[in-house]
Order: C-alpha cells, then structure tokens, then sequence
C-alpha cells in the first residue's frame, strides 16, 4: 500500500476545484443559475454554493446530478474533464474546449442543429463576460459592464402642476 502525502492530497484538492470549476463554468455557458440548478435537484438553498466553495464535501452523486441538470451525460462530462481538457487549463479554455468537443461529437452523431448552436466565435463573448463576472465574484470587485447605449430623444416633460391656461 503506498502512503497517502500531503502533495497527493493537494493534488486531488486541485481536482477537485478544477471539476467543481468546470460545472460552473457550463452552468453559466447554459445560463443556469446555482438556485435553478438546486430547483431542479430539490436541493436545499445555499447546498450547491457549499459545495463549490469546498465547505460541504464533493460527491460523484453531486457531480452526475448537476451535469444531469445541465444536459451533460457522466460520458461526455468525463471525456471532456479527462480526455479533452489539459491540466492546468484556464476556465474558458476548459468551456471552450468543452464545446468543441460537444460539437465534435454532436458532428460524429450527425446532430447538425447542435452543431450549428455551438459555433465558437458566438460563444465567446458570453464566455468572456461570465469569466470576468466569476472574477469579480472571487476577488469582491464589480465586472466592468458594458457602456449603455444613449436613450432615444429627449424625456417628456411632465405637465403635473400646470394650469389650464399655461402650455
């Protein structure tokens, strides 16, 4: 039997954060809230947010149910934590490289409308925006939000008060 070491121990830390990542990461690509996803599950309020913080313990159970919510099989979510994904990988690199796979493999199932939703270049800028806001989260700050576009003409002007005889 081999010794359990505190760097093997790390290590499977590191996994473990790297897949709790990545469910987030898709969950956000799906726009899925943590509370529709513990809806769905009939969990309760605040269960997933322990377990992607690391205060509750991580399942398998966990990590197939959550996929499941999300439409992922355990098939396709451990090709792609496994098989496609290289350690070490940013998040965006593991969604992005998530959805080519995704694609990749709707292509060999010849599934061309899931194909056609999965076009890279279209999913990008929401991946960005869903980084910089898991950024934010972690480090307290406010996401740099896009700049509003001017409204159309001026405001109407309110009549309240005015006279009958005033214009």
């Amino acid at each position: 039997m081999t010794q359990v070491t505190r760097e093997k121990i790390e290590s499977l830390e590191e996994e473990i954060d790297r897949l709790t990542d990545l469910l987030q990461g898709y969950m956000r690509f799906k726009h899925r809230t943590v509370r529709d996803v513990e809806r769905d599950l009939d969990w309760g309020r605040g269960t997933l947010n322990r377990i992607f913080s690391g205060r509750s313990e991580l399942k398998l159970r966990h990590i197939l149910e959550v996929a499941a919510t999300l439409d992922l099989s355990p098939e396709d979510f451990f090709h792609m934590a496994y098989e496609v994904l290289p350690k070490g990988a940013t998040t965006v690199e593991r969604v992005m490289a998530m959805l080519d796979a995704l694609k990749q493999r709707a292509q060999v199932k010849s599934m061309s409308s899931l194909s056609a939703q999965l076009d890279v270049d279209l999913v990008r800028p929401i991946l960005e925006q869903m980084v910089q806001s898991m950024l934010a989260d972690t480090l307290g700050t406010k996401p740099k939000e896009e700049p509003k576009a001017p409204e159309a003409g001026p405001k109407p002007r309110s009549r309240r008060g005015k006279g009958k005889d005033e214009p």
